[in-house]
């Protein structure tokens, strides 16, 4: 089925409310339509794929939970559920619409395999896009017509209390915990419970570190809150721009609590309306009474803290391999593109047996070592080797056999290169982003990168060829994602065993993982890993 099909599906699910029309006003019958069909159609495909493909159900399931909370589902369950106690007879139209959305949605998978590669594509056209129609229902069930509700004036800083991440936490599951529990409307009481609970809290502030956005995060050394902080809305454009801002920084942030989101697994987000950052020094007293009982979890590191002192991570001598493992698969996006989905991964092999996958742009080499034991023991693996098959085990007993590796091999001493390796990766909706290295023989590189400006062309896509562009195609498409001015760099290299040293005109010192294929014994081989990825001889360049 062609996303023509979808939205043509959608568009006849959303106006068959039937008999809903006659318990509610039209505009949320086809609000409530809208977004049921939507759950339906979502769910339905997901459970198709994954009868077909039942190795990749966990990432459709992570793609179906995003998608889940970009269109605030969870809530609209709770206030279809309000709406449906007061009108009854909208729970048995609603069945009809599901009805109706399975029976036309089954047989996508069959109809169309690949939507199955790529289900978040899928979630990401626009006849998915429901969070408007989900609040509106909210509205409505909160006691109010969908419009924006009066704006009550921010309290003052004095008066706040300031809580933390893990007390929300502590308070939310206690909650949650004094419900029964099981069945879908003991959930939904469960939900309720936890919702009671935060709201009841009024304005509060959260300080934490921002994570991107509207997003906030408690960090506390090598631990981070289970919850993160997300703004629904900000008192204006000024603090929502400032919270952006800070991104990886401290930041405090006053708002009205709203509501709370917590999976399974006990991770989550804690909602706050109309957002507002706080300056340094208005810090109201932390809020007393309200015990923390859990709420944290290991802090994944960031590439800052996991790359320690040039040369005092993993010892190259007591290497026994270094193996570059890749998946590249051609894909469909949601609206027609095609798309390239890249899977890179780098395995140091100890001689000791123990193993580590390096996932990150610097030397293994300058690894933080105490660091990366304590924070990602995930990643720190055994290894055996029997009749040329690698296999790896974890810390639970699990092991999986590394498919396809190749052998890394470090240059040779006091190498100097005359050429260019380029770089090429088109991603969904046609984006695209290049990179290059132009070394030369007198110990010169020069490093370049696309940077990405969104455009919009009118039409059926747009015919844009050439170095700088990316077409986005598909029949329905108008949309393409045009490469800016690249940004170049004229640095200084050496090149010392696997280890690429860049230095800029001021001073500045990067070094990168700089490995050749033990394969290709070619003077100057065709591919390379640089930084984790592979970079490749472009046709017509040296």
């Amino acid at each position: 089925m062609r996303r023509l099909g979808i939205v043509a599906m959608m568009m006849g699910l959303a106006g068959s409310g039937g008999a809903l029309a006659q318990a509610a006003p039209q505009g949320p019958v086809l609000d409530i339509a809208k977004v049921t069909a939507a759950i339906t159609v979502a769910e339905t495909i997901v459970q198709a794929c994954d009868a077909r493909d039942p190795g990749n159900a966990p990432r459709r399931a992570a793609a179906l939970g995003a998608w889940r909370l970009q269109n605030d589902i969870v809530n609209f369950e709770r206030s279809f559920a309000t709406l449906a106690e007061r009108t009854p007879s909208l729970a048995e139209t609603r069945r009809s619409i599901e009805r109706q959305a399975r029976e036309q949605s089954a047989g996508v998978p069959a109809q169309q395999p690949k939507v199955c590669d790529d289900v978040a594509a899928l979630f990401a056209v626009p006849a998915l896009q429901v969070l408007p129609q989900a609040t509106a229902i909210r509205q409505l069930a909160e006691g109010g017509a969908p419009s924006t509700p009066a704006t009550p004036a921010p309290a003052p800083v004095a008066e706040l209390q300031r809580y933390t991440l893990p007390q929300l936490w502590t308070l939310a599951t206690r909650a949650r915990d004094a419900v029964a529990g099981g069945e879908a409307r003991a959930t939904r009481a469960q939900e309720q419970a936890m919702d009671r609970a935060i709201a009841a809290l009024g304005s509060v502030v959260i300080a934490g570190t921002a994570t991107g956005h509207d997003r906030l995060r408690e960090w506390r050394g090598d631990a981070q809150s289970v919850l993160a902080l997300r703004c629904r809305s900000f008192a204006n454009d000024t603090d929502k721009q400032g919270l952006e801002a800070l991104e990886g920084q401290p930041a405090a942030v006053a708002g009205r609590a709203d509501s709370i989101v917590l999976s399974r697994r006990g991770s989550g987000t804690v909602f706050l309306r109309q957002c507002r950052l706080l300056p340094a020094g208005q810090m109201p007293q932390p809020a007393a009474g309200l015990a923390e009982a859990g709420g944290l979890e290991p802090r994944p590191l960031t590439a800052a803290e996991a790359q320690g002192a040039p040369g005092q991570g993993i010892d190259p001598a007591q290497v026994a391999k270094l193996v570059y493992t890749s998946d590249f698969r051609t894909m469909m996006d949601g609206m027609g593109n095609g798309y390239t989905q890249r899977d890179e991964d780098i395995h140091v092999l100890l001689r000791d047996g123990s193993a580590y996958r390096h996932g990150w742009g610097f030397p293994y080499q300058d690894l933080n070592l105490a660091l990366s034991r304590r924070r990602e023991p995930d990643r720190w693996l055994r290894w055996a080797e029997a009749r040329g098959v690698i296999t790896l085990t974890d810390a639970k007993g699990g092991s999986r056999v590394l498919r396809n590796g190749q052998a890394l091999a470090p240059w040779p001493a006091e190498t100097v290169l005359d050429h260019h390796w380029y770089f090429l990766h088109v991603g969904q909706g046609g984006v695209r982003r290049d990179r290059s290295y132009s070394f030369r023989a007198d110990g010169t590189v020069e490093a370049s990168r696309s940077s990405l400006v969104a455009a919009v062309t009118p039409g059926g896509g747009a015919d844009v060829a050439g170095p700088g562009f990316a077409a986005s195609g598909g029949a329905m498409s108008g949309h393409v994602a045009a490469i800016g001015p690249r940004r170049q760099a004229q640095l200084r290299y050496r090149v010392e065993g696997d280890v690429l040293v860049l230095t800029a005109a001021d001073g500045r010192v990067e070094r990168r993982l700089f490995a050749r294929f033990a394969s290709d014994q070619a003077a100057v081989p065709r591919s390379v890993v640089i930084g984790g990825e592979v970079y490749w001889t472009r046709d017509g360049k040296p």
